[in-house]
């Protein structure tokens, strides 16, 4: 059994281009949710919750999540608290959706739109990896890297990919419901290779990012 501790956000440091910015919280002893880690990948940490936080959310309801083949290029949400505890979604645009690269562990390239957060923050900091992505009232992915020179733009995880890695769905059935038919045996080498070697993509030449995990 594990606690996962209660983050307050109480300030963060503007991003500026070619410089990172960062949220800055404390950890509160009380008000953690409770549950098991069971996995902590490059895909992101996977477990069990057993107490769950009915208050405040911006969905009292579970939502679907999108296969890749059902995303589209434009407008989504991406869910991150900026101060306190409180989740608030904002505008951004995905820009690029790469099913192929899960290799990288970037199937999106999105872009901070909201005039709000972008005043507050200046786009994408340090502190909202995971914050979820969501579009069409489906979940989509999650925030995981920053363009360093632009910090407005970023990348992001596909949310398929982490239904793969959890186990909750394996590539077949992926495919049925989809209508692809995808190589079974090719991702889970995919899989196995990111979690079993010391592989870590190579530097974009183009672009400068930053990993905020």
């Amino acid at each position: 059994m594990e606690k996962s501790l209660k983050l307050l956000f109480r300030a963060y440091i503007r991003a500026r281009g070619g410089e990172p910015g960062e949220k800055i919280g404390i950890f509160l002893n009380n008000g953690g949710l409770k549950g098991s880690i069971v996995n902590n990948t490059k895909y992101g940490i996977f477990g069990r919750m057993i107490q769950f936080p009915h208050k405040d959310l911006l969905y009292s309801k579970p939502i679907p999540v999108a296969f890749s083949s059902q995303i589209k290029e434009g407008p989504a949400k991406m869910l991150t608290v900026v101060k306190g505890d409180n989740v608030e979604a904002f505008d951004i645009k995905i820009l690029k959706v790469m099913p192929n690269q899960q290799l990288t562990g970037r199937g999106l390239v999105i872009k901070v739109t909201d005039r709000k957060l972008i005043k507050l923050t200046g786009g994408i900091i340090q502190g909202m990896s995971g914050s979820p992505i969501i579009q069409n009232g489906r979940l989509v992915g999650a925030v995981t890297h920053v363009f360093i020179n632009d910090p407005t733009h970023g990348y992001g995880v596909l949310a398929e990919w982490m239904l793969l890695e959890s186990g909750i769905l394996n590539n077949q059935e992926i495919s049925r419901k989809i209508g692809v038919d995808f190589p079974g045996y090719f991702s889970n080498f995919i899989v196995f290779f990111i979690i079993f070697s010391n592989f870590f993509p190579k530097k974009d030449s183009r672009l400068h990012t930053s990993n905020m995990n």
